[in-house]
């Protein structure tokens, strides 16, 4: 399968677990308590931010496979670069609860930007980039030793999903 013709057309969402710019969690009831104490380590080492957003990263990859989700690794620059995941075959519903679970503001899910409050920026397929020199916003993944950059694109309308 060619994985941009995938990008363009297939079901997934991108998210990460790391915060590297220390922004305050959003706090959801349906966090896993190992994860909750992860976060809140976040706050009480913030000098040791690297090795706690190693520890959240890990902890993501961990619950990925124990709830049998297929994904890639990859990284993202969103204001900061973040080690991220590409999940695939993700609903919108589901990728909210990731959303949540992993107190991320929001997640880039095949259908739109999906914020943690429910809201969305519906994706523009026209809008969608690859392999360019992007200063921010983009993801690189690597798929059978080839580098792939992209940037998906979105409405600038944030609504209610």
């Amino acid at each position: 399968m060619n994985f941009v013709n995938f990008l363009k057309s297939g079901k997934y969402v991108i998210l990460t677990s790391q915060n590297p710019n220390k922004n305050s969690f959003l706090y959801f009831k349906d966090r896993p308590k190992e994860l909750k104490e992860l976060q809140k380590e976040f706050f009480e080492n913030y000098p040791n931010i690297q090795e706690i957003n190693e520890k959240l990263y890990s902890y993501l990859l961990k619950f990925l496979k124990s709830k049998k989700y297929k994904f890639i690794r990859c990284i993202g620059k969103y204001g900061a670069i973040e080690k991220s995941v590409i999940v695939f075959g993700v609903s919108e519903t589901k990728a909210l609860k990731l959303c949540r679970i992993f107190a991320q503001e929001c997640v880039a899910h095949s259908a739109g930007l999906i914020y943690y409050d429910n809201f969305i920026q519906k994706r523009k397929r026209k809008k969608d980039e690859f392999n360019k020199d992007f200063d921010d916003f983009y993801t690189i993944v690597k798929v059978e030793g080839e580098k792939i950059k992209f940037r998906l694109g979105f409405s600038d309308k944030k609504q209610k999903r």
